[in-house]
């Protein structure tokens, strides 16, 4: 039998929840079998499946490990590193493009490296295993710390958001944006639900939806709004980005 068992601490455990819900699914698929357990402040689950699927399962674990430190830990470490920006939708939402920007590159120099263990601390994987990753992080923060207008000049910033949406593909013309109290709701022009993409990381409705709006790089944001703070203010990031139309 194949056994596979992943951790996080606390402050870690919206990345153990993104695998976990990913691999569950494909545990069932395989006709295997989870569990799971907390001790104190740490949250562990636990996978077996037959020998034959072995090398399925720990090939889907790897991916969505990978997803989870190029996206999550990424995040966080950049977060960190512009701990002394003001929190707002603007300075969240450049952290999240920059998260996306290099995502898939980030992801391939992970997975050619990346081994399982029996047992993996997700949150150990991102302290101790990333050094060469970090280090390109931290240079292109402190690339944009030194040309700070990026970040404290609107006109700018958007031309630098501008800049990393032209250089991903768009997957969707219109998209309609409906905020339904702590959630939101996506669709296409066509009125189809699209699903969200997970962030990986712990989001309010508001920058989910902009994060999924930089994911899909759209033609047209239509927006329709709940009147809340939170809500102007994507409205107005919005409108810098991306054509928009407020309903």
């Amino acid at each position: 039998m194949y056994e596979l068992t992943l951790s996080a601490d606390d402050a870690r455990c919206k990345w153990l929840s993104y695998v976990d819900k990913r691999l569950s699914v494909a545990a069932e698929k395989v006709h295997g079998l989870r569990v799971s357990a907390t001790i104190g402040s740490r949250h562990k689950v636990s996978f077996v499946c037959g020998d034959v699927y072995a090398e399925q399962f720990r090939e889907e674990a790897r991916q969505a490990l990978c997803d989870v430190l190029a996206v999550g830990c990424k995040n966080e470490f950049l977060h960190d590193c512009f701990s002394h920006l003001p929190q707002s939708l603007a300075s969240r939402t450049l952290v999240d493009a920059m998260c996306i920007f290099d995502a898939a590159a980030d992801k391939k120099y992970l997975t050619d490296r990346l081994v399982l263990t029996a047992e993996t601390c997700i949150d150990g994987c991102c302290d101790f295993r990333l050094k060469p990753l970090k280090r390109k992080w931290r240079e292109a923060a402190d690339l944009i710390k030194r040309h700070d207008a990026v970040i404290k000049d609107d006109e700018i910033s958007t031309e630098f958001l501008r800049y990393l949406l032209g250089e991903l593909p768009s997957s969707v013309g219109a998209l309609s944006v409906v905020f339904c109290g702590c959630k939101t709701v996506l669709f296409d022009s066509q009125n189809h639900v699209l699903p969200s993409v997970d962030t990986v990381v712990q989001v309010d409705a508001y920058e989910e939806a902009m994060f999924n709006a930089l994911c899909l790089n759209p033609s047209k944001v239509i927006v329709y709004g709940d009147g809340s703070e939170g809500c102007t203010e994507f409205v107005s990031l919005c409108k810098r980005v991306f054509p928009t139309e407020i309903r």
